[in-house]
């Protein structure tokens, strides 16, 4: 296999797999590294070569290096970043690794040739949830999660304060879809689809700590979190506490009464930093 970032890539993610399995904390730190610098290795040869020649790399090599860098990416920032303050750093790095998934099937000449490949019933998949619209929302009430999207609708709707619902629809629609899931492995690509088709409008509203679209990526990571999968659960909790962390300080009640679900999910005690 001539493509020298995807070894890397199989290398750090087998390195992060061995790591979660050890119980002595000398043995976890070894593979740790091991993997950390393959997984810099591996970015390294991949930015160059999607730069320089992507025409003539392997397609099928490129698309499996950007999945495993994007769960590289969600092993790793959650952890490295858990003590920091959601409103100290510059929003969840891991989501811009998981967008790079829709990049690379939006590519015209690199997704005719994935088209036919292996990777065509996933590319397939990830379309549909991008396909996914507003009017798609259930109208249910008849489980606490659809009655929270419909809560979440009511906060984002246009009218209401500091409304900007264009960028929001989208991850509502997606969202509620999500909620009908249950947290079997085949679930797991239409999760990965709704970081991976995020406008960059939404990111945006990450990055800037913007309430409304904070809340929405609490739900899904209290969602995602419930996967028992060993590259998913603890990041997405972490990810969902510092979430919750910083919104328990909001000031908008509305924000405060759709708390509870995330938090709850990821064990965090709403309240505490009124007691900071």
């Amino acid at each position: 296999m001539n493509a020298g970032h995807l070894i890397h890539a199989i290398i750090a993610i087998s390195a992060a797999h061995l790591a979660e399995r050890q119980t002595s904390p000398e043995e976890k730190k070894k593979f740790w590294i091991a993997s950390t610098l393959h997984y810099h290795h591996s970015l390294n040869v991949y930015s160059s070569a999607i730069v320089d020649d992507l025409e003539d790399q392997d397609a099928d090599a490129v698309f499996a290096s950007g999945l495993l860098h994007a769960m590289l990416a969600f092993i790793k920032t959650p952890k490295e970043s858990q003590y920091v303050a959601l409103e100290d750093d510059n929003g969840p790095t891991w989501i811009m690794s998981m967008r790079g998934i829709r990049t690379l099937i939006d590519t015209p000449g690199l997704r005719q040739r994935l088209e036919n490949g292996i990777w065509l019933p996933l590319i397939q998949e990830f379309d549909r949830w991008q396909n996914i619209s507003i009017d798609d929302l259930s109208c249910s009430t008849s489980s606490s999660g659809v009655s929270a999207v419909g809560s979440l609708w009511e906060l984002c709707e246009p009218g209401s304060p500091s409304s900007n619902f264009a960028e929001v629809e989208t991850q509502l629609a997606m969202l509620d879809k999500l909620f009908q899931l249950d947290a079997s492995h085949h679930n797991i690509d239409g999760f990965v689809a709704f970081i991976a088709n995020m406008t960059p409008a939404f990111v945006q509203k990450l990055r800037a700590d913007e309430e409304q679209a904070l809340l929405v990526l609490a739900y899904w990571c209290a969602l995602f979190g419930q996967f028992n999968q060993w590259w998913i659960s603890e990041s997405a909790m972490i990810e969902c506490t510092r979430i919750c962390a910083h919104l328990d300080k909001s000031h908008d009640i509305r924000i405060q009464s759709l708390l509870p679900f995330p938090a709850t999910t990821c064990g965090y005690e709403l309240g505490k930093s009124l007691s900071i």
